[in-house]
């Protein structure tokens, strides 16, 4: 929670900074994407980020978000493509805390087979760890409720082992 706070401070910030009445106008609608990718809302966010591509296709703001959306979806590429593009130096802390670990993410999971689920889509490494799969399956669709209730939100996709 403190991490969502920070990073919609930070573009309350880069927001208020330009000054532009168009951009203050933005402000609440990049707070509550930023919540929504923050709480693992990705549906939501989507809907907001589809929103935001209308109005503000181009601002940065809307382009970093569509970038971290990416990378919590597991378009890594999608996800380093778009950061790297993304040249506004108001932008640079941010984009300078993600896309090391998006380009690490891609590295450590290139080449990994997958398996999908009822809740859960689990990726892996070809070879001996493919037998523990189904079982560490098991274990998450067995507690899938009990553990979305504790936790308040059970996601519409499926989640990303």
């Amino acid at each position: 929670m403190k991490r969502a706070a920070g990073v919609a401070l930070v573009l309350a910030t880069l927001v208020f900074e330009r000054q532009a009445p168009a951009k203050r106008a933005l402000l609440g609608e990049y707070v509550r994407v930023s919540r929504a990718l923050e709480q693992w809302h990705l549906g939501e966010a989507r809907a907001l980020l589809a929103a935001l591509a209308q109005s503000a296709p181009d601002a940065p703001e809307t382009r970093f978000f569509v970038a971290k959306l990416a990378f919590y979806e597991g378009r890594y590429e999608d996800a380093k493509t778009g950061l790297g593009a993304l040249q506004d130096t108001s932008m640079r802390e941010l984009v300078d805390e993600l896309l090391p670990l998006v380009e690490k993410t891609l590295t450590a999971t290139r080449g990994f087979a997958h398996k999908e689920f009822p809740h859960f889509v689990i990726y892996y490494p070809p070879g001996k760890d493919e037998v523990l799969v189904d079982v560490a399956a098991d274990a998450l669709e067995s507690t899938y409720v009990t553990i979305g209730n504790d936790l308040g939100h059970l996601p519409d996709e499926k989640i990303r082992v």
